[in-house]
């Protein structure tokens, strides 16, 4: 007498069963059953194929995770030892890393330090072989060491600057002097040449006339003649 759906043991089969049982126009009860393994079968295969696909759905989350995981520690990796690098001093260091994401930034900007870093490099060795030349213009207000550069760089063609000018004078004081000596060498030849001629022309009249040469005027006319020749040898 009971109406609706149940599970019952038959005892012909013995086999549970799921059975239905419904009312009749006529008053009559109609039971239909189902083994129960048969009724569940289609909602077996149903669960077995959610359970099949969450199970390929983890796994492949997982594998994901791992390859994902993976990347990014490479990355990191790759980021950490070009920054370990150029903490080192070593500028040659390579990033290849191009994502889109926040790691891609990252990498970005450690390869734009890198670039600026073996820029500076380029500049300093340059000004270390007296190469001022190179143009040094700072990245922003807050570029310390490239403003640092250009001061330098700037200081360092000044002072060439001014030691060429000093250079440049000094080349022309030489130049002066040695116009100004060799007039006065040329003015004073002459007349010391003239009185150095009139000096012996007089000590041989003074022989000639008889003189001894320790007469007085005689030995002073040779001391005059000895003085003018030491004055021409200075000049000279």
């Amino acid at each position: 007498g009971e109406l609706g759906s149940f599970v019952y043991d038959n005892p012909l089969t013995r086999h549970n069963e799921l059975g239905t049982s419904v009312v009749l126009d006529n008053g009559w009860f109609a039971v239909v059953t189902l083994p129960e393994t048969r009724a569940l079968e289609g909602l077996n295969q149903i669960v077995t194929a959610i359970v099949l696909v969450l199970a390929a759905g983890v796994t492949a989350l997982l594998g994901t995770s791992f390859l994902l995981a993976r990347s990014i520690s490479r990355s990191l990796g790759e980021v950490a030892r070009a920054a370990t690098g150029l903490a080192a001093g070593d500028l040659d260091q390579q990033v290849r890393v191009n994502s889109k994401d926040e790691l891609g930034q990252m990498a970005n900007a450690v390869r734009e330090v890198i670039a600026y870093q073996q820029r500076m490099a380029a500049v300093a060795g340059a000004i270390s072989q007296g190469d001022l030349s190179r143009d040094i213009r700072p990245k922003s207000e807050r570029d310390v060491l490239g403003i640092a550069f250009a001061r330098m760089s700037s200081n360092l063609r000044t002072l060439i600057d001014r030691e060429q000018h000093a250079r440049t004078d000094a080349e022309r004081a030489v130049l002066l002097r040695d116009q100004v000596l060799q007039s006065i060498s040329h003015d004073l030849m002459n007349p010391l040449a003239g009185i150095m001629a009139q000096a012996q022309l007089l000590i041989r009249r003074a022989v000639s006339a008889g003189a001894e040469p320790g007469d007085p005027l005689v030995k002073g006319l040779l001391d005059i003649s000895v003085t003018v020749r030491r004055a021409t040898d200075d000049v000279e």
